[in-house]
């Protein structure tokens, strides 16, 4: 903001950035997932290895708390004066 970008140009570019990060750690954890499913099947009497209900309530849920994670920082950096910030630092 000190060199003229505006709050909602900064908000998007910690969410771009932030959310590619969690793209990448999702697509891994559903890999990884997946493969224990079907480990716990074999040692698991009963167990369904295909529960997408789950799958997704999760893909879910991790991407609303990594958008709050992001979006309440970037609001309150949007917030605070760029010259009172330099004059911190």
């Amino acid at each position: 903001m000190a060199v003229g970008a505006a709050p909602k140009t900064i908000i998007e570019l910690l969410l771009r950035g932030a959310l590619a990060i969690v793209a990448a750690g999702t697509a891994a954890g559903l890999v990884a997932a997946g493969a224990g499913t079907h480990l716990a099947k074999a040692l698991i009497f009963g167990f369904a290895a295909n529960d997408s209900t789950t799958f997704i309530a999760a893909v879910i849920l991790l991407l609303a708390v990594s958008l709050i994670a992001v979006l309440v920082p970037a609001y309150r950096a949007t917030k605070i004066d760029p010259i009172i910030a330099l004059r911190q630092d």
